[in-house]
């Protein structure tokens, strides 16, 4: 295995452990004055903010949307499970396509 898969990995890892903290925190009794902003909005500019910085080339962005809406789903009542993981996912496929044909920004590679 070699240094850039190990750091990818371990990348992954910190990331979808702060994901998981972040839902826990946001689905808990802590934050009792915030909860007129809903936790999807949050989780939902986490993926685009990641996915904007990301290269478009590579696929971690896509994981932690897949990820990320998972956790939604597991949280939140009324839809089907995989909706949101299935709409994070598309969102941040959209975000890389746009990012590679129109945008031309090479700060964030």
């Amino acid at each position: 295995m070699n240094n850039s898969l190990k750091e990818t990995i371990i990348k992954l890892f910190l990331l979808s452990s702060f994901l998981v903290f972040f839902v826990f925190f946001l689905s808990s009794f802590l934050l009792f004055p915030l909860m007129f902003f809903p936790s999807f909005l949050f989780l939902a500019f986490f993926v685009f903010l990641y996915n904007i910085t990301e290269d478009y080339r590579k696929g971690e962005g896509l994981f932690l949307a897949v990820f990320s809406g998972f956790l939604f789903d597991i949280f939140s009542s009324g839809m089907p499970v995989g909706f949101y993981a299935l709409l994070f996912f598309v969102s941040a496929y959209l975000i890389k396509i746009v990012l590679k044909r129109y945008v031309g920004i090479s700060v964030f590679s």
